[in-house]
């Protein structure tokens, strides 16, 4: 997901702050027969290979891996566990509720895969080094 923000926002500031909202609208959207409940961990991480363009200038943006830990019962469809907890990550992000958390003006919900990620922003860019000698005649 990308988080834009306002010029002095920082992920150090409202990261843990989007995560718990996330997790909340997550964990109130998600009753599924079988599942006992949803953490947030391994906790979302910035990808800085990643860019984004801000939809005000002179915001900022950032690219977020989001990550959750549902705990279901082995009878549980856990394909249908997936599909819910996405469908309502998508919603969490969409709804508005995310940017009353201070700095954020917008949240959005980029796909399950890098290859979502790629399809929003982008390819991935990446420097190459290289090294070498020309000769040249006398």
């Amino acid at each position: 997901y990308t988080v834009e923000t306002t010029p002095d926002g920082s992920p150090d500031e409202f990261a843990s702050e989007l995560e718990s909202g996330m997790l909340k609208g997550v964990a109130e959207d998600v009753s599924l027969p079988g599942v006992g409940g949803i953490t947030s961990n391994p906790a979302d991480s910035e990808l800085t290979e990643y860019s984004c363009t801000p939809e005000v200038e002179g915001n900022n943006c950032y690219v977020f891996k989001g990550e959750m830990t549902v705990l279901h019962d082995d009878g549980a469809d856990a394909a249908g566990v997936e599909a819910a907890v996405l469908a309502a990550v998508e919603d969490t992000t969409s709804s508005g509720e995310l940017t009353s958390i201070d700095t954020v003006e917008k949240v959005t919900y980029l796909g399950d895969s890098m290859d979502d990620v790629a399809d929003a922003l982008g390819p991935l860019e990446s420097v190459v080094d290289y090294y070498y000698t020309v000769e040249t005649t006398p």
